[in-house]
């Protein structure tokens, strides 16, 4: 039987996973300015009213704009998120499929055509609920929090000073949680597109791996699941554990390959020769040349990459480099 080496497939996906890292980034970046916009506009509507003094009538319409404000900045976002995550579904399909092609050095994944894709009203799911809920939480709980601080504001008599600058707090807070939300949802989407190529080319696939990142923030449940496989209906395959497609918690990072078929993957090509499959990113990219780590990386996070001073932790922040759709979908020529 020909033994297949799976490494660089692995550094393939780990270089998208990067990539997915820095489309989050610009997702965020577009959220976020849709929270500095909350802020601003309950900054202005709060400071037009006297609210240590103001009648009981007054506090009641000043909550009710409050709560509209709120409403509006976050219907925006989700509305926002309803279109980029069906479009990041379509391109994560197809860029996994060219991953996989690129890998074998010919053409054996086949993708669905644009117009399926785009037919399946596709929500990414987390802990069973559709990101939709979360986002709608977040507002209701936002909305609760800042009438809360309006009202107690009301009640001591407290400065404007002082109640914007626990709303510029609780916005803050907002961000996290978002940035959060973001990261979750981009990982579901990835998953979920390539279970839709696994089911699309099950002919071709043998097993699932889970493939975890290992570094000092893995999760134990994410360790304890590093390397293991499943067959395409979700039986472990020498060992008890359950099927469970990431992300399997808040800003997980762990990734699917898929095991191919001896026949299939026989024949593939190899960019940087036959090593470990259980392969250390980390470790691996130190062998690799200088520009190959600044095209991966950055020129500057390559450089402090190579003096000691990143972590495999801190590559994976990538907010200084925010990736469009298009320009993610041009690094794998769609």
């Amino acid at each position: 039987m020909t033994t297949i080496s799976y490494n660089d497939l692995t550094v393939a996906l780990c270089e998208y996973k990067i990539n997915i890292f820095r489309y989050d980034a610009y997702v965020r970046s577009i959220v976020f300015k849709h929270l500095d916009n909350t802020q601003k506009d309950l900054i202005a509507r709060i400071i037009s009213d006297d609210i240590a003094n103001i009648t009981k009538r007054d506090l009641d319409l000043l909550v009710r704009d409050i709560k509209g404000i709120i409403t509006d900045e976050y219907e925006r976002i989700i509305a926002y998120l309803n279109d980029t995550n069906q479009q990041f579904y379509v391109a994560s399909h197809k860029i996994e499929a060219n991953i996989y092609n690129s890998w074998l050095g010919y053409k054996a994944f086949s993708s669905m055509p644009n117009y399926k894709l785009e037919s399946i009203k596709y929500a990414p799911l987390f802990d069973g609920r559709d990101i939709r809920d979360w986002w709608e939480k977040q507002l209701s709980d936002l909305q609760f929090k800042i009438e809360t601080i309006i009202r107690n504001g009301n009640v001591i008599g407290d400065s404007q000073y002082n109640i914007s600058k626990d709303i510029r707090n609780q916005i803050r807070i907002s961000k996290v949680h978002a940035d959060t939300l973001v990261r979750t949802a981009n990982a579901a989407i990835a998953n979920d597109a390539q279970e839709k190529l696994i089911e699309y080319n099950s002919d071709l696939v043998e097993a699932k791996q889970h493939l975890s990142t290992l570094d000092s923030r893995t999760t134990d449940v994410c360790k304890a699941r590093d390397l293991k496989k499943w067959t395409l209906d979700n039986k472990p395959i020498g060992h008890k554990m359950q099927y469970r497609k990431p992300p399997l918690h808040y800003r997980c990072r762990s990734i699917i390959r898929m095991i191919l078929k001896n026949s299939v993957a026989s024949t593939r090509s190899s960019q940087f020769g036959q090593v470990n499959d259980n392969v250390d990113y980390s470790n691996w990219l130190k062998s690799q040349p200088i520009n190959y780590q600044d095209r991966v990386l950055g020129i500057q996070r390559a450089k402090w990459f190579r003096e000691g001073k990143l972590m495999i932790e801190q590559m994976l922040d990538q907010s200084d480099r925010p990736l469009t759709l298009k320009q993610l979908q041009g690094i794998y020529d769609l």
